[in-house]
């Protein structure tokens, strides 16, 4: 997961540079920027997927409330 969010950063950084910088310059960083997004994707929707499969796997995840963990109002 940090390998599809380090790849995100370095896009945005590459779009906002080119953005400053404009012209066939600017025009380069954007190109590049949209290169490294179009491995990044794929790279996250994988990372989404094998997540989604160790919560079937687990049979449960953070968001599941146990008796445990319930707090009771009284």
């Amino acid at each position: 997961m940090f390998y599809a969010v380090f790849i995100g950063a370095v896009a945005a950084v590459l779009y906002v540079l080119g953005f400053i910088a404009g012209g066939s310059f600017g025009a380069s960083c954007a190109m590049f920027g949209a290169k490294i997004m179009k491995t990044g994707i794929p790279i996250s929707a994988l990372g989404s997927c094998i997540g989604m499969l160790g919560f079937y796997i687990e049979g449960t995840h953070e968001l599941t409330m146990n008796q445990k963990h319930q707090e009771t109002t009284d």
